[in-house]
């Protein structure tokens, strides 16, 4: 389900922008189904996240950056 509804928003994303949306939401998915530890799941989630958020800083993709 929640990959269903990513599809629109990652379509717009560059590459490691969309990898790091799939990983986010595997996890998600894997604690809400039981298939993962939350512990584990929220490093890993973290990490994408941080993934996530330095790609938007060297391509200049956030709020205020020109």
């Amino acid at each position: 389900q929640i990959i269903n509804n990513l599809i629109p928003v990652s379509s717009e994303l560059e590459n490691d922008h969309f990898k790091s949306w799939v990983r986010i939401a595997y996890y998600m998915n894997a604690v809400a189904n039981g298939q993962e530890k939350a512990s584990v799941a929220m490093i890993k989630i973290l990490e994408n996240i941080k993934r996530f958020d330095k790609e938007s800083h060297d391509k200049k993709l956030y709020v205020g950056a020109n």
